[in-house]
C-alpha cells in the first residue's frame, strides 16, 4: 500500500483526501435529500396530520396562559414543600402568576462597542411581550397573596393549580371531581378583587383552605 501511493506527492493525496471526503459527504446529503422528499410527498398526501396554526394545542395553550396571566382578578393555588417525606405541604393562593427572579425592567448585560474616544454600549437581550427582561433561568420564583403578602419560593418546588388540589402522600388517589365548595370561594375572591377589595377576597380564600 505504501509503494502504491509513494509515487504521488503529498499534495496530491491532500485533494483526493478531500474528493473523497467530499463524496461520501454529497452521498449523505443525497440519502437526506431522498428521506426529506419521502416525507414531504406523503404530508402533501393527506397521511400526516397537519394542524391549523391559528388552532395548534400550544397556540391555545399560549394564549389561554397569557389571559391568566394579565387578569388581575386571577388566583392560582402553589403548593410547596421543604422537600423531606415529613415536612408538610403548604398551599397559598397567589394572584395572577408567579413572577421569575430574573425578571427584570432592566437588561441584565451591556456590550461595549469602538475604542479610543468613541465608544458606546447596547444589550444583546430583546424585552419580551410583557415589556420585561427575563434574563437567566432564575433562582426561585415569587408573588403576591390577593390580599397583598409576598410570597417567595427560595430553593423550594412548587406546584400551581387554578383549582385547589388535594394531595396525598402515602397512595395515589385519582380526583376527577370538582369541589364545589372551593370554586364558589374561587369565584368569590375573584369578584372582590373585581372590587378592588382585597382583604375580602383573603378572607374568603383562607377560609375555604383552612387558615382562618
Amino acid at each position: 500500500m505504501k509503494k502504491l501511493f509513494s509515487k504521488y506527492s503529498p499534495s496530491t493525496l491532500a485533494v483526493c483526501l478531500i474528493i473523497l471526503v467530499g463524496c461520501g459527504a454529497a452521498a449523505a446529503k443525497s440519502g437526506l435529500d431522498r428521506i426529506d422528499s419521502i416525507m414531504n410527498e406523503s404530508s402533501t398526501q393527506s397521511k400526516v396530520f397537519v394542524p391549523s396554526l391559528p388552532e395548534s394545542p400550544d397556540f391555545l395553550n399560549y394564549n389561554q396562559a397569557q389571559r391568566l396571566y394579565a387578569s388581575k382578578t386571577s388566583i392560582i393555588w402553589c403548593t410547596t414543600t421543604w422537600g423531606n417525606p415529613s415536612a408538610p405541604m403548604v398551599t397559598i393562593p397567589i394572584q395572577s402568576k408567579l413572577t421569575s427572579s430574573s425578571v427584570s425592567f432592566y437588561p441584565s448585560s451591556r456590550v461595549k462597542i469602538g475604542g479610543g474616544d468613541f465608544h458606546d454600549e447596547y444589550t444583546p437581550e430583546r424585552r419580551s411581550v410583557d415589556g420585561m427582561y427575563h434574563g437567566s433561568p432564575p433562582p426561585y420564583r415569587y408573588g403576591f397573596t390577593p390580599g397583598g403578602q409576598y410570597v417567595d419560593f427560595f430553593n423550594m418546588p412548587t406546584l400551581c393549580t387554578t383549582a385547589l388540589t388535594k394531595f396525598q402522600r402515602q397512595e395515589t388517589k385519582l380526583a376527577i371531581t370538582v369541589d364545589d365548595a372551593a370554586k364558589q370561594a374561587d369565584l368569590q375572591a375573584q369578584a372582590a378583587l373585581a372590587r378592588g377589595d382585597h382583604a375580602e377576597a383573603q378572607r374568603i380564600l383562607e377560609t375555604i383552605s383552612g387558615g382562618k
